[in-house]
């Protein structure tokens, strides 16, 4: 009984398999806000919508939920916080709801689930966490 060599079993995959295609991505540079030098993307829905934060590169580190412009025109927009210095989304859906959590204007800073204006009007909803079940 002959035996096959490993190198003969390849050929033969390689052929059944075919040719790959490549991958292929775009990239596109999104931007941050005024005055911020860091930024990074949370959530994207099928509406191709882009959520995250900027953050400052020093102290004290302010950072502000965005939605970014998916062009990377730089047509982002800060959606605020609760009166406070600081902000983060975490998710958007499919009907533009953006959902994270903001800061309020407290002593010691306190931080809120939050649903996001995404008009960046700053009408920002703080959620209590009793009522959101």
């Amino acid at each position: 009984m002959k035996r096959s060599s490993p190198l003969v079993f390849a050929i033969i995959l390689a052929g059944l398999v075919g040719p790959v295609a490549a991958i292929r991505y775009n990239v596109t540079d999104l931007g941050t806000l005024p005055g911020y030098e860091i930024a990074q993307a949370w959530s994207i829905n099928e509406n191709g919508q882009i959520v995250g934060f900027v953050m400052q590169a020093n102290f004290p580190n302010h950072s502000r939920a965005v939605l970014f412009d998916a062009n990377g025109t730089g047509n982002n927009i800060d959606l605020g916080t609760l009166g406070g210095e600081n902000s983060s989304t975490c998710s958007i859906n499919n009907n533009g709801q953006i959902v994270g959590s903001a800061d309020a204007n407290t002593e010691p800073p306190t931080w809120y689930l939050t649903i996001f204006d995404p008009n960046g009007t700053g009408n920002n909803t703080k959620l209590n966490p009793k009522s959101a079940t």
